[in-house]
């Protein structure tokens, strides 16, 4: 069971709060919990944890039942939904893999794909590891875009090239980690 709203039925965040409020209502009566999935939390506007807080607050009063993934990048020290954390039942903290786990779960994905051979080669599997910096979205996203550009370019293998040239594609790249080259210059 899903809100689904066209973005051009939606005039204004009135309306839109009207329809959550609308639907919770109806939650709060049959049971079916609104679930939300709010990713990349730590790149939300400011007042944004404001709205979340807000949101909490309506289903509390209401009895409506729902649940908030929010899914958010603590750098430095700084969790940006901290403020949420009051309202949390669980958390759940996730850290770089290692570059066993990285490897691990590139050649297990490709496995799942249908892949029947090596698609990376092993110096490139660390490689990825390296520009990801092991956070598990990143390693998803550069792999698909490194699989790309080589499907693009014909190469057979992905090599530490191509996952070079695809993080600084990405803006990812670590500084000093190869010749790092555009795809279009190699041969």
């Amino acid at each position: 069971d899903a809100i689904s709203v066209p973005s051009a039925a939606i005039h204004g965040a009135a309306q839109l709060w009207r329809m959550l409020q609308q639907d919770l209502e109806g939650r709060a009566l049959t049971g079916p919990p609104l679930v939300l999935l709010l990713d990349q939390f730590d790149q939300a506007s400011p007042g944004c944890e404001l709205i979340v807080e807000r949101l909490f607050a309506m289903a509390e009063s209401m009895a409506a039942p729902v649940c908030i993934i929010a899914a958010a990048r603590q750098d430095q020290g700084v969790n940006p939904a901290a403020r949420l954390a009051e309202f949390s039942e669980l958390q759940i903290e996730l850290g770089p893999w290692s570059p066993t786990e990285c490897s691990e779960y590139i050649q297990e994905t490709l496995r799942n794909a249908g892949a029947k051979r090596d698609v990376f080669t092993a110096p490139a599997l660390f490689r990825v590891w390296v520009q990801s910096r092991g956070i598990p979205a990143r390693v998803a996203r550069l792999c698909d875009f490194a699989l790309l550009a080589a499907m693009d370019h014909e190469f057979s293998l992905v090599d530490c090239d191509v996952v070079d040239a695809a993080a600084t594609e990405l803006g990812i790249a670590v500084p000093g980690t190869g010749d790092i080259q555009p795809l279009m210059r190699r041969a």
